[in-house]
């Protein structure tokens, strides 16, 4: 993708981005950090099965060798998302890739209490053909409500298809399941495009 077609995907994403944005923010990245210098655009559409919800997450990135960063949003009727997070490559060769993702994040609620979360991930892929990773994680969400009120945990555990479609495009699919009670069971698939 050239320079010229950065700014209509750009706002293509986050118009997509604005669409209703759910509880359960999709994982949506494998082992593999971004390539040094390319930026990264995302839009993910989800179904959140516990909410009955559907919406989408929007994210922007930059790679910077072993280490990536993202911004993360999302809005919907009386909630709207911020976020970022470090993405560190911890082993990266042909056939396997292991990453690690510290990030936080800020929830306003036109109704509740709002909330302030960190984020921690650990995510593992598998080449399993040349255009084809399959990945895993873990993924937690330590959630601090504003005011009086008990701290909580959102945990998933996630499996996931990334394929690539091009050297600047790649589908992603997977499906997140709860393992706690404040955590909610999803499903997601979108594109990553990415500008050298």
């Amino acid at each position: 993708m050239s320079r010229p077609a950065l700014l209509p995907a750009l706002a293509v994403s986050l118009g997509l981005a604005t669409a209703p944005a759910l509880a359960q923010d999709p994982v949506m990245s494998s082992g593999k950090t971004t390539y040094p210098g390319d930026l990264k655009l995302g839009v993910y559409p989800t179904l959140d099965f516990d909410a009955d919800e559907f919406g989408a997450s929007g994210r922007v990135g930059y790679g910077f060798g072993r280490v990536d960063a993202e911004g993360r949003l999302g809005v919907s009727e009386g909630r709207f998302v911020v976020g970022a997070q470090l993405d560190l490559s911890l082993v990266e060769t042909p056939g396997i890739a292991v990453a690690v993702t510290l990030g936080a994040h800020r929830v306003q609620l036109d109704r509740g209490r709002d909330l302030t979360g960190i984020d921690a991930m650990l995510a593992v892929s598998t080449s399993v053909s040349p255009r084809t990773d399959l990945y895993g994680s873990v993924d937690f969400d330590f959630e601090y409500p504003d005011g009086p009120g008990e701290r909580f945990t959102r945990a998933h555990v996630v499996g996931g298809v990334e394929l690539h479609l091009t050297r600047g495009v790649d589908f992603l699919v997977e499906l997140g399941i709860a393992t706690n009670g404040r955590s909610n069971h999803y499903a997601s698939a979108g594109l990553s495009v990415y500008v050298p």
